[in-house]
């Protein structure tokens, strides 16, 4: 072979090991871009706010299991209502053969009446429900969760039962914050996590959202909510009925002045705390 054709040769060989060489790192780098690429929370919150942006009001029938060593077996079931309305307006009836827990939120405000006061703050991880589902824009969502003290310049990523997940919110073990856990896929909220102060004790609430179903063809809600205590299971809510977008009285939603046996919620903790 003469020098010439060797020259051909190798040259050829060089430019496609040349050009396989670039390919595989042309790969390499998009794949680590596509790993390592993190949207934001207001990205992120874009689906989330279009799940139920046509509800307007919901009437909830709810099988309540709390587990506590006040009752026999270390637990009671009981009926709850849960009705909520735009504008950031809830309430939450608890029966029990005793009496009823209710917890009335309006707006920022959240106050309750409750049986046993000693537990009393605790409650304040049933008002994150109605201001994640009930949003009208990604800035209000984004607001209340701020408020709830949730930064939401952080995002990272983790897993639910295998599933991948946004997780928005600072979880540094120094300087713990509020983060909800968004669903990667359909933009579910499916776990929020929130600190809150008990005499000199610090308590991490938590909220599990699961079992989501699609109600009326238009509105997704989860069927079962699990609520935890220091990463002690508290309570679990069951979803039996749900009525969307019924009238609801202004007057649900309203603390009578004259006698007012309610008490205001403490508020989470934000990392500026």
């Amino acid at each position: 072979m003469s020098s010439s054709i060797k020259t051909r040769v190798i040259g050829s060989k060089m430019k496609k090991t040349i050009i396989s060489v670039m390919s595989i790192m042309l790969v390499l780098g998009t794949t680590y871009r596509g790993l390592s690429y993190r949207p934001t929370a207001d990205q992120i919150l874009q689906t989330t706010v279009k799940l139920n942006r046509h509800l307007t009001s919901l009437k909830v029938l709810i099988k309540t299991t709390i587990f506590n060593d006040l009752h026999d077996e270390g637990k009671i079931e009981i009926p709850e209502e849960i009705y909520i309305k735009e504008g950031g307006l809830f309430r939450s009836q608890r029966h029990f053969a005793e009496g009823e827990d209710i917890i009335i939120q309006n707006g920022r405000k959240s106050l309750a009446a409750v049986r046993h006061e000693a537990n009393i703050d605790d409650r304040r991880i049933d008002t994150v429900f109605p201001l994640i589902f009930f949003q009208t824009s990604v800035e209000n969502l984004l607001d209340n969760l701020n408020f709830f003290g949730v930064d939401t310049s952080v995002v990272t990523f983790d897993r639910i039962d295998k599933e991948v997940t946004f997780v928005i919110g600072n979880r540094s073990e120094k300087i713990p914050g509020s983060h909800v856990w968004i669903d990667k896929k359909g933009g579910f909220p499916l776990r929020f996590v929130g600190y809150i102060t008990s005499g000199e004790e610090l308590k991490v609430l938590r909220a599990d959202y699961m079992g989501y179903i699609r109600v009326e063809k238009r509105f997704w809600l989860p069927t079962r909510i699990e609520y935890y205590r220091n990463d002690t299971l508290w309570t679990v809510c069951t979803l039996e009925h749900a009525f969307p977008n019924d009238a609801l009285p202004e007057n649900l939603f309203e603390v009578s002045s004259d006698l007012n046996p309610y008490r205001p919620l403490m508020n989470f903790l934000n990392v500026k705390e």
